[in-house]
């Protein structure tokens, strides 16, 4: 790395290391992705993004990408809510037909 990147980074670090939240990220490690999981650390980007001031611009396409994320993890928990409620439907729908036949 070059100078100027390892010292952004050990900033960042330091940074970090002073914000007032209760769980580190080594605590994340072993969470499964989620949408609050994801919002942890968009919370947790944003306290060292304003810390950093002009820095800080530096880590907003970090920012952006985990925003993207959230909304297409949102997106797929919408589309298996809808694949669920189809599956439902499909099966009231057999078992109505099942009814009517016999």
């Amino acid at each position: 790395m070059t100078g100027f990147r390892s010292e952004f980074f050990l900033r960042l670090k330091l940074v970090s290391l002073k914000l007032p939240h209760t769980m580190t990220f080594k605590d994340r490690l072993d969470e499964p992705i989620s949408a609050k999981r994801i919002e942890w650390a968009l919370d947790r980007l944003a306290e060292i993004m304003v810390r950093l001031c002009e820095e800080g611009q530096k880590c907003l396409p970090i920012y952006k990408r985990l925003e993207a994320e959230l909304a297409t993890y949102r997106a797929q928990e919408r589309d298996m809510v809808a694949v669920g409620e189809r599956a439902k439907r499909l099966k009231t729908q057999r078992a109505h037909s099942l009814r009517t036949r016999g």
